[in-house]
């Protein structure tokens, strides 16, 4: 009897797991940017009460692991490093991370559009035969969702920006770091975190979520025992429903982990999916961005947006109605609108043109962020006022003036109505650097105006003096066409 029990213990010792090494999220990879200036957390997990040691820069840090196995570390702020220093994690095992830089982090997140890799543009493989960035890196977060908070991601691991190492990557975000990085000199860490044809609910944490109560009635009613992971068996797969449309499903999985992780701020290309419930996305975008920073705590990190290029037959509304959502989410402080409209196609989701969208993304970044003195976005309506039967429409962000992108030579997109509801044609003409006339001999009294109020507005040519396209507007108050749309529904 004494042998039978003392070959069961045997067993059970064997069984039984050794100790955990310490470990480190997946977002800490040789190669990796880290925030300058800003308090760096570096987080992980361990066995409890193990005493981790990390040093970074000149700075050593320790603490213990709790008695769940979590641990975590703040570093007082370092200045931006260009030259690769090493991390090095002490515990039971030893971690060193290698050619690491001090800089700027951004997070890159959305659908398609933000997706779209380098390899799927026309001027891809040219691109990566002349990448030589070093100092820009890039971090893809792998398409994966689940239902409840996780703590961890998979993602492809930190990668310089040389050679064909782009081609896999976002092209809008590559190619706002590699703006940001050349106009800075500073190294800039980019995440892309996207999945296509995903909406804004995805994204954003329940907590937010829960005051939309048919939101919430969705979620709750999910099954919560559904493996969403990529590596769900087949017959987990067969269960899912909406699989990257749940609510909080990519926040849950390919954003909370990393909310600990300082960073500069974010970039959003994302509506095309929601252009059906505009109205609704009026609300549940400026949301989403104060959910990410409540997570994230730092404060209103800059948040900059793409507004919905041009797409789509003429007759449609959606879309407009999409970007006047958009619009509306600029008045949150620290936001960002790189506007797209002349750069759109009628039949095509996925433009090519690229590097004009993270140029623009790049150039409010540099505005917000760095303080550069400089136009950053297209003719922004300032101020409206009717004068004898003409409405006036005074501009702000005009550069050295407006002027007209046509070869016609005449201002084109204009809409005139005296009830907001009935409109017409809009004749129009630039007044001086800042200020457009509308007017139209059918409508004498005119109190309204609409630009570029289509899906496709092709004719819509109101830019600045750098050639940076206006917003897409209406003014007034109306009844929006998507009203009573809502999520699933």
């Amino acid at each position: 009897m004494m042998k039978n029990t003392l070959f069961l213990l045997a067993l059970l010792l064997l069984a039984s797991p050794c100790k955990s090494d310490v470990t480190l999220p997946a977002i800490f990879t040789s190669n990796m940017v880290l925030q300058r200036d800003m308090p760096l957390i570096i987080w992980g997990w361990a066995d409890k009460n193990e005493k981790i040691s990390i040093q970074l820069n000149g700075q050593i840090q320790t603490t213990k692991a709790g008695k769940d196995g979590t641990w975590k570390i703040q570093f007082n702020p370092i200045s931006a490093v260009s030259q690769p220093i090493s991390m090095e994690i002490k515990g039971k095992n030893e971690i060193i991370l290698d050619n690491l830089l001090i800089g700027d982090v951004w997070i890159c997140a959305g659908q398609s559009n933000m997706y779209m890799p380098m390899k799927g543009l026309n001027v891809g493989l040219s691109e990566a035969k002349e990448a030589d960035y070093p100092n820009l890196r890039m971090f893809t977060v792998t398409n994966e969702m689940a239902l409840s908070i996780q703590e961890n991601l998979k993602g492809s691991g930190w990668m310089l920006s040389t050679g064909k190492d782009i081609d896999n990557f976002s092209a809008v975000a590559y190619y706002f770091g590699k703006y940001l990085h050349l106009e800075t000199g500073i190294p800039i860490g980019l995440i892309s975190a996207t999945w296509g044809g995903t909406n804004v609910e995805a994204w954003t944490s329940m907590e937010t979520l829960q005051k939309y109560g048919h939101i919430a009635s969705v979620y709750n009613n999910l099954d919560k025992t559904v493996d969403y992971s990529v590596n769900a068996s087949e017959e987990q797969k067969k269960k899912r429903t909406s699989v990257n449309q749940a609510p909080s499903s990519l926040f849950n999985q390919m954003i909370h982990p990393i909310h600990n992780l300082s960073i500069s701020g974010a970039i959003w290309y994302q509506g095309e999916s929601n252009a059906s419930r505009a109205l609704e996305y009026a609300s549940l975008f400026p949301d989403m961005i104060q959910d990410w920073r409540m997570h994230w705590d730092q404060g209103d990190f800059p948040f900059l947006f793409v507004q919905l290029t041009a797409y789509g037959r003429p007759g449609t509304k959606t879309w407009p109605e999409l970007r006047e959502a958009q619009r509306k989410t600029l008045e949150l402080p620290n936001t960002g609108m790189a506007v797209t409209i002349d750069i759109g196609h009628p039949t095509d989701l996925h433009p090519q043109n690229k590097w004009d969208v993270g140029k623009r993304l790049a150039l409010q970044a540099l505005h917000l962020v760095y303080d550069k003195d400089l136009t950053y976005s297209g003719p922004v309506l300032e101020k409206v006022d009717v004068d004898n039967g003409r409405i006036l429409l005074s501009f702000d962000q005009v550069g050295n003036g407006l002027k007209v992108r046509s070869d016609l030579g005449y201002l084109m997109g204009f809409e005139i109505s005296s009830d907001n509801k009935e409109f017409e044609f809009g004749m129009a003409r630039i007044v001086n650097n800042h200020t457009v006339e509308v007017w139209s001999e059918k409508v004498k009294i005119p109190q309204f105006v609409r630009y570029a109020w289509q899906n496709y507005p092709a004719d819509a040519n109101l830019m600045n003096s750098e050639n940076l396209p206006a917003s897409p507007f209406r003014t007034g108050t109306w009844e929006w066409i998507t009203e009573g749309n809502i999520y699933g529904k």
